[in-house]
């Protein structure tokens, strides 16, 4: 790594989510995002962008539908977001990465009990 040291700098260890977990978007369509890893602090998610439309949102929910898990109006700020398929034309594959703002103390017990049941280890 060209001699330099890697800082981590996220607060909370981050886990794989099992397959089927999404976040949601919602506007005048649901905009769906597969989850790849989420911690108490944030996560990172692929999703297809259509025109920028994830650009000024704010909030997400997530859902589990193996369980009926659903946490919603999850405040955010994005951290990194990126083109992960190389593709110029639409549909566009990203992946961004998100931090938790503003967590309620039922939103953090929630966010825990998906953590605990939803991850691999």
């Amino acid at each position: 790594m060209n001699g330099k040291e890697i800082v981590e700098r996220r607060r909370f260890r981050r886990f794989l989510v099992k397959p089927g977990a999404f976040a949601v978007f919602c506007r005048s369509t649901v905009i769906p995002a597969r989850i790849i890893d989420i911690s108490r602090g944030g996560m990172a998610f692929c999703y297809v962008d259509e025109q920028g439309c994830l650009n000024d949102l704010c909030e997400l929910d997530i859902m589990y539908g193996e369980t009926d898990f659903y946490l919603d109006r999850i405040s955010f700020e994005t951290v990194t977001d990126c083109v992960i398929n190389g593709v110029t034309s639409p549909p566009v594959l990203n992946q961004r990465g998100v931090k938790f703002v503003d967590l309620s103390q039922k939103q953090i017990s929630m966010l825990n009990h998906f953590i605990y049941k939803n991850t691999l280890v």
